[in-house]
């Protein structure tokens, strides 16, 4: 199996005397599609020998990650990996291409996100490191409800709820979380934190979500498990270590 990389639309494989019909021969043309955060496909045309036009594209589903190949009779075909892949699978694939840098930019964006890779990105003006995850704040409604006929939307009250999604499949660690929601607005984190008088069930906190890439949902993070990170050795950060050095 020999692989053929770097074919693109505007840059594809062309295989001429490709039988067109009973009698007719001409060429066609593969390449890989590359589209982000869907993957790879297999793409090919004809060209028409009888007028020398461009026939209509012919384009597989997609795959997470694909490549072409040549068997040992000298015909193209395709292969790839996806979600369902083994990780040998994954590992055999990568090796048969000659490696990771064998993969364009959106091509390893995907296989980060297969292998649960933690991909770490720069901000184009300043080079700092961004940040692995997003945050999403909630607050309470107060003086909502039905009055004299009328309903009021209410005003916004304390904060109840932060969600933390971390920019990957899974595989969050928990000094991850923890330092995530120190970098939080902490008068924030505060509120959330607060007991709530419940009419209908016993009193309760705010919720701080931990989910990943999709919505995944991990659990909760109480303040008691905040508050003993933040006492305890594994909150030394680099910057204290060096200085204590």
């Amino acid at each position: 199996m020999k692989p053929l990389l770097n074919y693109t639309e505007s840059n594809p494989l062309e295989v001429k005397d490709y039988p067109y019909g009973f009698r007719l021969r001409t060429s066609i043309f593969y390449w890989i599609e590359t589209t982000p955060k869907k993957g790879d496909r297999f793409c090919s045309y004809t060209i028409n020998p009888k007028n020398g036009r461009r026939n209509a594209d012919k384009k597989s589903t997609y795959s997470n990650i694909g490549v072409m190949y040549q068997d040992e009779k000298g015909h193209t075909h395709w292969t790839g990996i996806n979600i369902y892949s083994k990780p040998e699978q994954i590992s055999k694939f990568i090796e048969m291409i000659g490696g990771v840098d064998k993969l364009n930019s959106e091509q390893k964006k995907m296989y980060n996100s297969l292998m649960g890779i933690n991909e770490v990105k720069q901000d184009e003006f300043t080079g700092k490191v961004k940040k692995d995850f997003s945050i999403k704040w909630e607050r309470e409604i107060i003086g909502n409800g039905w009055k004299d006929g009328v309903y009021n939307n209410g005003v916004p009250g304390k904060y109840r709820e932060v969600k933390i999604t971390f920019d990957r499949p899974d595989g969050v660690k928990p000094r991850e979380i923890f330092e995530a929601m120190k970098s939080l607005n902490q008068e924030k984190l505060h509120q959330v934190f607060e007991i709530r008088e419940d009419k209908h069930f016993v009193d309760h906190a705010g919720v701080v979500r931990i989910c990943t890439r999709g919505g995944n949902y991990l659990g909760t993070v109480g303040e008691d498990e905040y508050k003993e990170y933040l006492a305890s050795d594994a909150n030394v950060t680099k910057e204290e270590m060096s200085d204590s050095q």
